[in-house]
């Protein structure tokens, strides 16, 4: 292996953007953010390695049935450290979020082709929604979308688990209009409570566009923001942007009064800029 078993379990703020192939990147970008001052949930990753393990014990390979993975047991050098680490994190309820090497890359982005487990509850469930993330880089519908960008499957996939929050509202912020490719527009995407109702298709979301001081309501059915809400995450997702010097896609949620992050990511096939006129 190459590394040490006991480096297997990555605590947030000791992961940044140099550790993508170590746990994945959407583990990595969330590390990155943390270490940049931004509020994200606490949380630990899994390293690929831990993957690698677990196919070596039981002879699995990438042509494996994804099935496979889900009734495979944890071995204990693997089911130790993440049950010790669920005890340390406060033990729950966590979300489990897969967090591939290749994820949000330029040559795809293979975004929400991986599993995410929320509401997990005690080390059971854990230990089973981590392997249904790891059966999930080697799903049908991942399997198709790789060939079609003619790429290999590949299982190697870090998890990261963090806190569950119970939020307010939440939803996604494009820091650039990834219809129009306006670069100077932000779009807001919010529902009630978990983001999961948006993310699902239950539920329409409201709609927010942010560009300079005008802030403008496009849609509020489900009512989840105000004004200050809206132009306050429209400036955090500029932050975040300057960060990662690219526009971005980012998962976020409101609880409270504070916004906080949950994903960070490229906005992936941006149209070209558009010129624009002024704001009046």
């Amino acid at each position: 292996m190459s590394e040490p078993r006991d480096a297997w379990v990555r605590w947030l703020r000791s992961i940044g953007l140099e550790d993508v192939k170590r746990v994945g990147a959407k583990a990595a970008r969330l590390g990155a953010l943390a270490r940049g001052g931004f509020d994200v949930p606490e949380g630990f990753a899994l390293t690929v390695d831990v993957l690698e393990h677990f196919l070596e014990h039981h002879g699995l390979d990438a042509s494996s049935d994804a099935r496979a993975f889900q009734e495979a047991p944890l071995p204990p050098e693997v089911s130790a450290p993440l049950r010790a680490a669920l005890v340390e994190l406060g033990g729950g309820p966590v979300a489990v979020r897969s967090s591939g090497v290749e994820e949000d890359g330029a040559a795809a982005s293979f975004a929400g082709q991986f599993e995410t487990v929320l509401d997990v509850r005690g080390p059971e469930a854990l230990e089973a929604a981590v392997r249904r993330c790891w059966a999930s880089s080697l799903g049908e519908r991942v399997r198709l979308y790789a060939k079609r960008r003619g790429r290999e499957v590949s299982p190697r996939m870090g998890v990261f688990v963090q806190r569950m929050l119970a939020p307010d509202a939440a939803g996604v912020v494009f820091t650039a209009n990834p219809v129009t490719g306006a670069r100077d527009e932000v779009l807001i995407n919010a529902v009630r409570g978990l983001a999961e109702r948006l993310v699902s298709g239950e539920c329409s979301p409201d709609e927010w566009t942010v560009r300079g001081d005008e802030v403008r309501c496009v849609a509020n059915v489900e009512r989840s923001l105000t004004v200050e809400q809206a132009r306050a995450l429209a400036l955090l997702a500029r932050q975040v942007e300057r960060q990662f010097g690219q526009p971005q896609d980012i998962e976020w949620a409101l609880t409270g009064c504070r916004l906080r992050l949950l994903q960070a990511r490229p906005i992936s096939a941006l149209p070209g800029p558009v010129a624009r006129g002024p704001a009046r």
